[in-house]
């Protein structure tokens, strides 16, 4: 497995549209087609949305900019799960919450998901084209408006550590922002919010992307049992959450 990289840079973080389309060779994007319709046989809620491949970061004099070409979820999956000659780097967003009284807050993939069970940084969602402005976004838009959707909370409203952790390579191949949030409240004050949010979800008939939130506390002995456990984690969480305790 290749090694995850995480690196902090204290500049802001913009992608940038290139409006490319990927074109596969015909044999390619064939096979791409009917990997996707054998998928949604097993998991019909799918929907084939827009997918942006992401280039390197390019670090700037003021900003890191990143390259994005245009790409769909199913060349996403195909390249992940099948022929990872044709991966698609995809750039997302997220949020490293820390409580008042001490704990990392992740959040436990909920059953419809792609990954049921999964722990991640509550907010780590690809960035859509509502979070962008003409052609670039920054990418704490795209944290900001999965925070609000997935655990109810106002991103503007909480101290935020300037810059962000920036994870790359691994197996996965993406480009991921984390920003690291101080909250206002304790474990069991969120965790009573959270639970207020999935009532409001279930009441309009809305979609969880998470089942539970999941809460570890800032120390290196505790990353490292979760690490050792039998908990399903995202690849890059304990590099994550290592480097926030070094730099804290």
């Amino acid at each position: 497995m290749d090694k995850i990289r995480v690196d902090y840079y204290k500049k802001e973080i913009i992608t940038k549209k290139t409006n490319r389309n990927i074109v596969f060779p015909w044999e390619i994007q064939n096979d791409i087609n009917q990997y996707w319709d054998n998928l949604i046989k097993e998991k019909p809620w799918f929907t084939r949305g827009k997918v942006y491949c992401a280039k390197n970061i390019k670090e700037e004099e003021e900003n890191c900019i990143i390259e994005l070409d245009n790409s769909d979820y199913a060349h996403y999956l195909y390249g992940y799960n099948k022929n990872r000659e044709y991966i698609c780097i995809n750039c997302f967003a997220g949020v490293l919450m820390e409580t008042i009284d001490g704990y990392y807050v992740l959040g436990e993939m909920g059953g419809k998901t792609e990954v049921p069970n999964e722990l991640r940084f509550v907010g780590s969602g690809t960035i859509d084209d509502i979070d962008f402005d003409e052609e670039n976004i920054t990418t704490l838009n795209t944290a900001r408006r999965e925070l609000k959707e997935e655990v109810g909370l106002d991103l503007n409203l909480f101290e935020r550590k300037p810059g962000a952790y920036v994870i790359s390579e691994g197996e996965r191949k993406s480009i991921g922002i984390i920003y690291k949030v101080y909250l206002n409240m304790n474990k069991e004050e969120l965790k009573r919010s959270f639970d207020n949010h999935l009532k409001y979800l279930l009441e309009n008939k809305l979609e969880s992307e998470f089942n539970n939130l999941f809460f570890i506390k800032k120390s290196e002995d505790d990353i490292g049992n979760m690490l050792n456990s039998n908990l399903k984690l995202i690849e890059y969480i304990t590099d994550v959450l290592y480097k926030d305790l070094n730099n804290s």
